[in-house]
């Protein structure tokens, strides 16, 4: 699982959202194993981040103005379309019950992230991103 905190690293100021992205991979793998005789998945899907009315309804604090304004471009280069996640979704829960549980799908990854990558170097180096998000 992508993401800060999913994995346990440390992420300062986002205490409760790094937790929680823990939480729901601890509680995945563990329900997984708990009913693995019986047919059904237990599952997570990040999907990254996805484009909707959240990131321009933020609120942010008076110091933070700058990473508010970097976001469309962050959007730009790490965002994964609503209707790929549907799609994803569509797709495994097409698969048989039980037959792959306790994973998680991370959207955002190999050239897509690679991709993404390079934009948010390019739009440091022009100005067009702070160089701290």
């Amino acid at each position: 699982m992508g993401g800060r905190g999913s994995n346990g690293a440390a992420s300062p100021f986002l205490t409760a959202y790094a937790a929680t992205k823990a939480a729901v991979v601890s509680l995945t793998k563990s329900l997984a194993q708990e009913y693995k005789t019986y047919p059904v998945s237990v599952n997570a899907v990040v999907p990254g981040m996805v484009p909707t009315d959240f990131y321009r309804d933020i609120k942010v604090g008076a110091n933070q103005e700058d990473n508010l304004a970097g976001i469309p471009y962050v959007l730009k280069a790490f965002g994964v379309p609503a209707d790929e996640v549907g799609e994803f979704f569509a797709g495994i829960s097409a698969q048989k019950p039980g037959q792959v549980t306790g994973k998680i799908y991370a959207l955002l990854k190999g050239s897509r992230l690679a991709r993404g990558i390079g934009l948010m170097m390019y739009y440091r180096v022009t100005g067009k991103v702070k160089a701290r998000m």
